[in-house]
């Protein structure tokens, strides 16, 4: 009998295990010679990156202690019946983790790890979507959010609405004639522990819909909240979420929406309700001079707002980054002193994953991660330092947003506010200690 599920993950171990990737383009090249494993492929492909579908459990802690060792073909189609049941929400909650379980237990061990990485929708082989795709035409629907280009600080003279600019974890909501509603990133990934969320906005099930917004937290749980939203086996209180806009499901399969802000606002406000976790965004509308949008930022941004972002009344939802949305963000930069260095993961392991600053900005004593703006040469390179305890006291200049206490790094004893969105921009020779 033909062994589809051995031959795919053959080839997964061995894109994993190259790394050019002219060479895993060529092992999927010899794949699409097998047309069953080919076909079976792209149907293990479909259940682990679906964004419309979730699974709500994930496989931490999940243990394997089948001794099986020959894997079929067998094996797929049960874990398959599996996934079905939990994205229709058939099982759910204990029932859920105990149907996995109990599969888990009765699969090859060499097989729970693939099954896992499905589990979590991400095969961690170095090799992502858009890459088999290329091989295997398009397998799930396209993910582009709309996002905001930089304003340039020049006169807008149309209409437009500004809202605040939220510090959290964008998140879409889809609302399908058939199945059941579920909460993913901008990037299509799952957001998990919006349950209440969805309960409380139960209202647009069944309404093929899809509805923007961003999802935080109180001052208090934010930095939890959002790492919780993020694993199912976290106990998550206080997040909110924040809609400002609303699409009809057709219109975001197809990545075409011709209805203007104005007439998607009056939309979702006839349909919303607010509730204890979920609130409609504040816009203000009119005409406003470049000076007035500037001083409506500014004013957000003293009180701890991360900017502004500006809305052409008359714009469509662009399925990309397009200035019918203007972002006016804070951002600053200040050198800090580095106190420690965080080992990276899956590409960056064995180099530089973060830096662990210290300094002062505004007088306010912080202590953040920093982990964006290093190139590949550069992570090698301080990493090699902190190999060497070179590190220690190195400054460098970081672009950031501010502070946040929401953010603080939860082994520091003084409990110092760390920066926003810190990017490392260049090693401050003209100030190191000599």
């Amino acid at each position: 009998m033909s062994n589809e599920l051995r031959v795919v993950l053959k080839v997964f171990e061995e894109i994993k295990a190259t790394p050019s990737r002219l060479k895993k383009d060529e092992v999927m090249r010899l794949l699409l010679k097998n047309k069953p494993a080919t076909k079976l492929m792209k149907e293990i492909l479909i259940y682990t990156y679906h964004p419309y579908w979730n699974y709500w459990v994930t496989s931490k802690k999940l243990k394997n202690t089948s001794s099986y060792q020959e894997i079929c073909n067998r094996h797929w189609n049960i874990f398959k019946v599996c996934l079905n049941l939990l994205k229709n929400r058939q099982k759910t909650g204990d029932a859920a983790i105990d149907e996995v379980t109990f599969l888990f237990d009765s699969i090859p061990n060499k097989l729970s790890r693939w099954f896992k990485q499905i589990l979590d929708r991400d095969i961690k082989i170095g090799y992502k979507l858009k890459s088999f795709e290329k091989h295997l035409g398009q397998l799930v629907p396209r993910f582009t959010p709309m996002l905001a280009a930089t304003w340039d600080k020049k006169e807008i003279k149309e209409e437009v609405a500004i809202e605040e600019k939220l510090d959290g974890l964008r998140c879409i909501t889809i609302f399908p004639e058939k199945g059941e509603p579920t909460t993913v990133s901008r990037n299509g990934r799952p957001i998990y522990n919006t349950e209440q969320i969805l309960k409380e906005m139960k209202y647009f099930e069944r309404s093929d819909l899809v509805i923007d917004g961003e999802l935080g937290g109180s001052e208090k749980s934010w930095g939890s909240g959002i790492s919780g939203a993020h694993s199912k086996n976290k106990k998550v209180d206080g997040l909110q979420y924040v809609v400002f806009d609303i699409i009809a499901l057709s219109d975001w399969e197809k990545r075409k929406c011709n209805t203007i802000w104005k007439l998607r606002r009056s939309s979702l406000k006839s349909w919303f309700h607010p509730t204890k976790h979920v609130s409609l965004s504040e816009a203000r509308v009119g005409k406003f001079s470049a000076k007035k949008i500037k001083s409506i930022s500014t004013k957000i941004q003293s009180r701890g707002g991360e900017g502004i972002i500006i809305k052409r009344t008359r714009g469509t939802y662009d399925f990309k980054r397009s200035d019918n949305w203007l972002k006016d963000k804070f951002k600053r930069t200040d050198d800090f002193y580095i106190e420690g260095a965080i080992e990276g993961k899956h590409k960056n392991k064995g180099s530089l994953g973060a830096v662990i600053v210290i300094g002062k900005v505004d007088g306010v004593k912080i202590k953040s991660e920093v982990g964006q703006g290093f190139s590949d040469e550069m992570r090698k390179k301080l990493w090699k330092m902190h190999k060497q305890k070179m590190l220690f006291g190195l400054i460098i200049e970081v672009e950031h947003y501010g502070t946040t206490a929401a953010l603080r790094l939860k082994k520091d004893r003084d409990k110092r506010p760390a920066i926003r969105n810190g990017v490392f921009l260049r090693i401050r020779e003209d100030k190191q200690e000599r």
